[in-house]
């Protein structure tokens, strides 16, 4: 997230979101040995990406939802590019007439809202030792459809998210955010 490095700079770039109009989404994967999409590993759940998701907006800007290091070594970034220029892989899908998507294109966001969440430094735990990050994004759409974006993995062995991931998560249904704990949902939003 270039140029971003507090909280509240990060805060004012997810703000600048809203209102601006989503054109094409496109999806970012790490080069697994095989030609087939691999985000739809829990389709329940949601779209799991290993590099991110990148929006091309109605007036061509570019906003890109990256896994990224800057608050804490796992957590959401922001960039304000195309994502080919953070990472680089062939591994690229354009997702804008999937069903998930389809009815989001051409709106506009109409409200965000960051989840921090935070790792402590100190088996006490104590306020001083914290370090907060962006762990989960919610995006209201005019449409009236909203997704959450969370830096988090699937675990099939308790058939549970865990946060703190190099994975970003697109859940599109708020039963799934409710029984998964992502944004407003989790246990200390």
């Amino acid at each position: 997230m270039k140029g971003i490095r507090t909280r509240e700079q990060f805060e004012a770039a997810i703000q600048g979101l809203v209102g601006l109009t989503i054109a094409d989404v496109t999806y970012f994967e790490i080069e697994y040995q095989t030609q087939e999409p691999c985000y739809l590993h829990q389709p329940k759940i949601g779209h799991f990406l290993d590099f991110g998701v990148e929006f091309r907006m109605a007036c061509g800007s570019y906003r890109s939802f990256l896994w990224d290091g800057t608050f804490y070594q796992y957590g959401i970034g922001l960039f304000p590019y195309a994502a080919c220029l953070e990472v680089n892989t062939q591994r690229q899908w354009v997702v804008s007439a999937t069903p998930e998507w389809r009815q989001i294109i051409g709106s506009s966001v109409a409200s965000a809202r960051i989840y921090w969440s935070w790792v402590s430094g100190s088996p006490a735990a104590k306020e001083a030792y914290r370090t907060y990050y962006p762990q989960d994004i919610e995006l209201a759409f005019t449409c009236g459809k909203h997704i959450y974006l969370s830096a988090s993995q699937y675990s099939d062995k308790t058939d549970s998210l865990y946060g703190m991931s190099d994975d970003i998560l697109i859940v599109f249904d708020e039963s799934a955010a409710k029984k998964y704990q992502v944004g407003p949902h989790a246990i200390d939003a």
